[in-house]
Order: structure tokens, then C-alpha cells, then sequence
């Protein structure tokens, strides 16, 4: 928003979100650039009005505040004749802090290995902006090569020098210069960083680390789920293990077995869902990321329900 004051842009506020509003405004006021959280995207791809509103004005689509599910993007490219861009950033980075720009999402038609690349790809955050250095980093503040999982930490003049007041918490969260995001991932050898999940949302399963983001982008790539999130339930023999909240597709609604089948497929198995609840909706804040903290609180027991 301030950025568009800043410029001097019409903006066309909507009261709350809702997928048919947002195409109706569009269409309304010509509106050219648009942010939407990955939720919003899905609903607006999928209102029964989307292929009959007119959105050629729209040159730029931006996304982020939340993982985008590998199948939304994927659809978004195909069903979008404008940019897309995905940002990343941080409240304490006051600005994005990588990007995944248009470029990135013009996926080529034919087959080949650039088109693989590029496929890959979206299912990242981009690369750093140019005042900004990304390292990932293990538990000795150590920098991992590429390909390594470990936190993201970021430096450069754009990052917060202190929260207000709370000495502890400044010290904890920036070492040596730099930030700890408290996100997880790594980054490929072209420099494009991926998100698997957040530090506190790690299983640790009879001591290995499972971030949740891929499996949970796995899970909505199953033909009967809709939305999926992963928490941890507590085990006897490995501490902890998989439970998936699903919010299914239709009345046709995924089995445990179906899961479980579905995620080994594409996963090491230990990362397949033990326990599977289904719920009509997930909790989420006003940006649309899910709340884990909710679902421990609702579901976080051992079972299937």
C-alpha cells in the first residue's frame, strides 16, 4: 500500500477478500497490479466466474506472505496473460528480501531441460535482491554449501538493526551481522533459495529433521485434497511422527492409505503421514499463513480424527 501512495497509483481497497469481489474490481476499475497470498490465488483460479471476467489489464500478479503450492503456481502460468512475481521478505528486513521475477514464470512449451529448470524453479522464492546476502546456515552459525538444508540467514543495509528495547531478542536473532529468519531451506547452485518450512514447525523424527513445506506441497498435489497442513504427534518409539490436516478437494475424501501411498511415491518414507484429520477449513491470520500453533492446540494428539 505505501508503496503504491509513494507512486501516486488508484487503489481499489476491497473490505475483505473474497474471489469474486477481487474479479469484479479488476474488471471494474482496470486495475494493473494485484498482491495476493497463495489462498487468495486458488480461490480467485477457481471461482466459477474467472474465465468469464475480463483481466486484460492486469501486467503484474505478486504473491508471497505464505508457501505457494507448487500446483497453484503451475496453474497460475498457464491461466495468467500477465507477470508474475513472487516475493519474500521479513518485518525485520523491512522489505523483500529475494524475489521470483516474471521472467521466472514464462515456462517454455517444449520439452527439454530448460523448461525442467524453470519448472523447478517455481517452487522457489528466487534469488537475493542486490543489497542483500542470503546464507544457510547450520546450528554452530556455521554456512552450508548448495543444496544443504539448514536456517536462512540474511545480511545487508535493508535489515533492522534492533527490536525496540529487547536487548535479548536483538541478540538472539541477529549473530555476527546476520539475521536469523527462523526459516528453513537451501539454496541451489544458481543461487535461488528454497523454503521447506519454519524452525519451530520441524518433526524430528528418532532424530531426523522433517520440514514440513515439502510435504505438505506433495499432499495438495493429490487429486482429493484441496489444502494440507503438517504438524508433529507425539510417538512412543520415534518421539515424533507425520499427521496431516487435510481440507479435501470434494465429498470424496482421501484415506489415510491414499496419503500415505501418495507421499512415498515422492518421499522418503519416513515422511509420510502416521495420522490424517480432516477438517472443513484451516485457521489462518489476516495474511493468510496457516496457524500451526492452532492446529497443535487442536489436533496435535495421535490420532486420526
Amino acid at each position: 500500500m505505501m508503496s503504491s501512495i509513494w507512486g501516486g497509483r488508484t487503489l481499489a481497497i476491497l473490505p475483505q477478500f473474497d474471489a469474486g469481489a477481487w474479479l469484479e474490481s479488476v474488471q471494474r476499475h482496470g486495475v494493473t497490479h494485484s498482491f495476493v497470498v497463495p489462498t487468495m490465488l486458488k480461490r480467485i483460479m477457481d471461482h466459477e466466474k474467472f474465465e468469464k471476467t475480463n483481466l486484460s489489464s492486469l501486467k503484474l500478479i505478486t504473491y508471497g506472505a505464505a508457501p505457494m503450492p507448487y500446483e497453484v503456481v503451475s496453474k497460475a502460468v498457464d491461466v495468467f496473460d500477465c507477470g508474475l512475481m513472487n516475493a519474500y521478505g521479513q518485518t525485520e528486513s523491512t522489505s523483500t528480501l529475494t524475489y521470483l521475477g516474471p521472467d521466472d514464470h514464462e515456462i517454455p512449451k517444449e520439452e527439454g531441460a530448460e523448461r525442467e529448470l524453470k519448472l523447478r524453479r517455481l517452487r522457489s522464492v528466487g534469488r537475493a535482491m542486490d543489497d542483500i546476502e542470503i546464507a544457510i546456515m547450520n546450528d554452530a552459525n556455521e554456512a552450508l554449501g548448495a543444496g544443504d538444508e539448514g536456517e536462512i540467514c540474511v545480511a545487508g543495509s535493508r535489515i533492522m538493526r534492533e527490536y525496540h528495547k529487547q536487548a535479548d531478542e536483538t541478540a538472539a536473532a541477529i549473530v555476527d551481522g546476520w539475521l536469523h529468519t527462523g526459516d528453513v531451506g537451501y539454496l541451489d547452485d544458481d543461487g535461488y533459495l528454497f523454503i521447506t518450512g519454519r524452525i519451530k514447525d520441524l518433526i524430528i523424527r528418532g532424530g531426523e529433521n522433517i520440514s514440513t513445506g515439502e510435504i505438505e506441497d506433495v499432499l495438495e498435489a493429490h487429486p482429493k485434497v484441496a489444502e494440507a497442513a503438517v504438524i508433529g504427534a507425539p510417538d512412543a518409539e520415534w518421539g515424533e511422527v507425520v499427521k496431516a490436516i487435510i481440507v479435501p478437494a470434494g465429498d470424496d475424501k482421501p484415506t489415510l492409505e491414499e496419503l500415505v501411498e501418495h507421499t512415498k511415491n515422492q518421499l522418503a518414507s519416513y515422511k509420510a503421514p502416521s495420522y490424517v484429520a480432516i477438517v472443513d477449513e484451516l485457521p489462518r491470520n489476516p495474511l493468510g499463513k496457516v496457524l500451526k500453533t492452532e492446529l497443535r492446540k487442536q489436533h496435535g494428539e495421535a490420532d486420526n480424527r
